[in-house]
């Protein structure tokens, strides 16, 4: 639905509880123009979760820290490549991986 609508749609969904439901279509029908309009989709960023769910509850029971805590740690370390390669190797005498078997699976 586009943006200017909703305040008019959110005013007359208070008074529709009483109505049918033939009398709310025809109540949006006359209200809202009929004219197509297309709005711009907005998908999720691609960033935000970049570590798989299996890397965080592994870590935060080997460290004892929540998950939140974590993503916060990973935050400030991803941007330090040394640390980076520490935590990965961390990771592979951990989970008993190699490096390279890690960095495809946890994409670190």
């Amino acid at each position: 639905m586009h943006p200017d609508y909703l305040p008019i749609v959110a005013e007359c969904q208070i008074a529709l509880d009483i109505l049918s439901a033939e009398m709310v279509y025809n109540l949006y029908l006359d209200l809202l123009p009929r004219r197509k309009f297309f709005t711009k989709n907005i998908s999720a960023k691609k960033g935000e979760s970049q570590y798989t769910d299996k890397l965080f509850p592994l870590l935060s029971e080997y460290y004892g820290l929540s998950v939140v805590e974590f993503d916060f740690f990973m935050g400030y370390i991803e941007t330090d490549t040394e640390r980076v390669n520490e935590l990965r190797s961390e990771l592979a005498t951990l989970s008993s991986l190699t490096e390279k078997e890690v960095k495809k699976q946890f994409n670190i």
